[in-house]
């Protein structure tokens, strides 16, 4: 923030009141304030967090494997005993 903008509000509100005062000029840095920590991750932590998001992907893919297949070797199994006990009719 430029020096002018700090002080042009200060300036216009004491010529506003019309009020003899002493130029106050406002000198203070603005912070961020933040609980959390710095978040600056090395190589070796992105590395990681990228091989977890790949495996998570992969598991996520091959439990949807493993559920598809038991829906289908349920439905197979009903199939056979359906057939089975047609023929036994």
């Amino acid at each position: 923030m430029s020096f002018i903008a700090r002080i042009a509000p200060v300036a216009r509100t004491a010529s506003a009141a019309l009020k003899p005062t002493a130029p106050s000029i406002s000198i203070g840095a603005t912070r961020a304030l933040s609980s959390s920590a710095c978040l600056n991750k090395g190589p070796v932590e992105s590395a990681k967090d990228t091989l977890k998001a790949a495996d998570r992907t992969v598991s996520d893919a091959a439990v949807k494997g493993i559920e598809v297949g038991g829906t289908l070797f349920s439905s197979f199994s009903l199939l056979l005993a359906t057939r089975n006990y047609a023929n036994t009719m």
